[in-house]
C-alpha cells in the first residue's frame, strides 16, 4: 500500500490546525505518515478503526490518541464523530524545554504502540469544550497561548507519568486492554470477581498490577469508574437517581448514596440540582 507523507510546510503559516468531524456515512482516511509534525485524535461519539504502525485499534468514544511524527497510520468507519488536532514541530520544542527531554522521551520513544489515553468522563467535558474553543480562536498571541495551555493540560493530564509512576507504555498489553474494556460506557461496570475473571490472571497477579500501574487496588479503580460513570448520567441524562445506581453497577442504593456522598460532598440529587445548570 502506497503511502502519503503530510510535510507542515503543505499546511502554510499557521503552527497548529484544529478539525473536528461529524460522520454519518462511510469515511476513510488513507494510510499517510507525517515529516515535522504531530498529531492528537479524539473520538467525542461512537468509534472507527485507526490503524497505526500495522496494528489495528478500535478507537471509541473518550479515547485520546497521540500520533508521533513517524507513525503512519489511516483511520475509517462510519457514524462517528472525532476531533484531530495537529500540530507543528515547534510547539513539540517549546513543550520540551519547558517539561524537559527525560519526560518528553516517554511521548515519542520509538514503539510501535502510540500514547493512548482513556479519557475520564468527568474529563471529557472539559477536554471537548477546550477543543471547541480552540476551532473558533482565530490567530495571533492570545490563540498560541490558548493552545500553548490547552497543549499542556492534554500531555500533563492524560500521557505523562506523574512522579514515580511507571509510563503509560510500560503497561502490559492485558492489562491495558482490561482497562479499556471496563471503560466502554456499553459495558457493565464488573465487581472485583468478574474482573479477575475477565483477566484471566490470579486475583493476586491482578491486585498487584493493579496497585503497580494503576496507583490503586481494583476495588478502588472500580469504585472511582462507577462514581465518575453516575455523575456523568446525573448531570447529562434526566434518569431517576434509582436508575442511575443500578446503571452503574450498584446493587444497594443505599451504599450508592453514601459513596456518592463521601466523594462529592452532597448527595446526587443535590449534585444535579446544583451542577446540572452547568452542562450548556
Amino acid at each position: 500500500m502506497s503511502m502519503k507523507i503530510f510535510e507542515w510546510k503543505d499546511y502554510g503559516r499557521k503552527e497548529y490546525l484544529v478539525h473536528s468531524y461529524n460522520l454519518d456515512s462511510p469515511y476513510s482516511f488513507p494510510l499517510h505518515s507525517h515529516r515535522n509534525h504531530w498529531e492528537l485524535v479524539y473520538c467525542e461519539e461512537g468509534q472507527f478503526h485507526h490503524q497505526v504502525n500495522g496494528e489495528i485499534y478500535n478507537h471509541s468514544e473518550g479515547r485520546l490518541m497521540f500520533i508521533r511524527e513517524a507513525d503512519r497510520h489511516l483511520l475509517k468507519g462510519r457514524d462517528f464523530r472525532y476531533s484531530n488536532i495537529a500540530f507543528s514541530g515547534a510547539w513539540m520544542d517549546t513543550f520540551r524545554r519547558i517539561a524537559g527531554d527525560e519526560l518528553v522521551q516517554t511521548l515519542i520513544k520509538p514503539d510501535r504502540r502510540p500514547p493512548y489515553a482513556v479519557v475520564p468522563q468527568t474529563a471529557r467535558r472539559d477536554l471537548e469544550g477546550q477543543i471547541r474553543a480552540l476551532r473558533s480562536s482565530g490567530k495571533g498571541g492570545r490563540a498560541d497561548l490558548k493552545f500553548s495551555r490547552f497543549l499542556h493540560y492534554v500531555f500533563d493530564s492524560f500521557f505523562l507519568p506523574e512522579s514515580g509512576d511507571e509510563p503509560l507504555a510500560d503497561i502490559p498489553q492485558w492489562l491495558r486492554d482490561l482497562i479499556l474494556h471496563v471503560n466502554e460506557e456499553e459495558n457493565r461496570i464488573p465487581s472485583v470477581e468478574e474482573l479477575v475473571e475477565l483477566s484471566c490472571r490470579c486475583a493476586e497477579h491482578v491486585s498487584r498490577s493493579f496497585r503497580k500501574y494503576m496507583g490503586k487496588s481494583p476495588s478502588a479503580y472500580l469504585k472511582n469508574l462507577k462514581l465518575n460513570r453516575a455523575s456523568e448520567l446525573l448531570l447529562s441524562t434526566n434518569y431517576p437517581v434509582k436508575e442511575i445506581c443500578y446503571l452503574c453497577s450498584y446493587d444497594n442504593a443505599n451504599y450508592f448514596h453514601r459513596q456518592f456522598r463521601d466523594t462529592y460532598g452532597m448527595t446526587p440529587l443535590e449534585y444535579r440540582r446544583n451542577l446540572g445548570r452547568r452542562i450548556h
